[in-house]
């Protein structure tokens, strides 16, 4: 319900984790001009509405263990302050576009029901990016990809190929059955098959 904090413009962090929350209104947030981080972790929200966020400047946004199954592109695209966000134990079954967050450098989605990965999708300064417990069988265009720790275990991913730019990956519990035989010549300082 918009105007709900109304009179809090100086407040910088927002803790409403372990609540019975279900959907997130247009506007809820849009007088919180200072907010910096918002934990909404722990809920049933099912729904955040597009415009939940504007007006508001957040780098830290947590909202794990949900019931979110589809995140829309403008509210993604009003969030491009972002440093962190955690979209992980949800429903969400793609990986929508994240590539306009240019700031954000931890993205976990790991415990959803994502089936495709296209890296074109993530922002190029993604430092760490948690994709485990997924249903990952695809992996497109994995060789644009600047993160630096890719996680990938418990998933469905048959082939693989090389990154230079990841230096931590993570692809245990998974089917494989390729590997690009560069990708042990490459960057990695650290790998688990």
């Amino acid at each position: 319900m918009p105007g709900t904090f109304n009179y809090l413009g100086n407040l910088k962090e927002l803790y409403l984790q372990s609540n019975q929350l279900t959907s997130i209104s247009d506007g809820l947030f849009n007088s919180l001009t200072s907010l910096e981080k918002l934990d909404l972790s722990n809920n049933r929200i099912q729904n955040i509405a597009d415009h939940a966020f504007v007006g508001v400047k957040l780098n830290e946004l947590l909202i794990r263990n949900n019931n979110i199954s589809y995140i829309g592109q403008e509210l993604l695209d009003s969030l491009n302050t972002l440093t962190t966000l955690d979209l992980s134990y949800n429903n969400l079954n793609n990986a929508t576009s994240f590539e306009n967050l240019q700031l954000l450098r931890s993205l976990n989605l790991s415990h959803n029901a994502i089936s495709a990965v296209d890296f074109e999708f993530f922002p190029e300064n993604l430092y760490e990016m948690n994709l485990s417990f997924n249903n990952i069988s695809e992996i497109i265009n994995y060789n644009v990809s600047r993160a630096s720790e890719i996680i990938l275990h418990h998933n469905n991913i048959q082939n693989f190929e090389e990154n230079v730019n990841v230096m931590y990956l993570d692809l245990g519990y998974n089917k494989l059955e390729t590997i690009g035989t560069s990708l042990f010549g490459s960057g990695l300082k650290k790998i688990l098959c």
